[in-house]
């Protein structure tokens, strides 16, 4: 697991209050990847007329799934930046907003 991946995920969860992953999970692995999977999908795409169109979100949900998959047998590497992460989260956070 990419150490830098970790040290993003904590950052966010100090600062943002999401991606709060527990490092102690048996499953900390898997959630961190798709949690990095599910936000790289997002770094050049507007989430909410995505999230309004019912092809752009099956496209997307499988799309995030194979690179998952392919992430978890080691055949993928996400490949985020620090600053990108963070202003992505802070876009997929601003939905939540929307829909309150």
């Amino acid at each position: 697991m990419p150490t830098m991946l970790i040290e993003i995920a904590e950052e966010i969860c100090r600062d943002l209050g999401t991606l709060c992953i527990d490092r102690n999970s048996e499953e900390f692995e898997k959630e961190l990847l798709f949690s990095f999977a599910w936000i790289e999908s997002f770094k050049y795409i507007d989430p909410q007329p995505c999230l309004e169109s019912y092809r752009c979100l099956k496209t997307l949900l499988s799309m995030v799934l194979e690179v998952w998959d392919l992430a978890l047998k080691g055949k993928y590497v996400v490949d985020i930046d620090r600053e990108t992460a963070r202003k992505t989260v802070e876009k997929l956070l601003k939905l939540r907003t929307r829909t309150n």
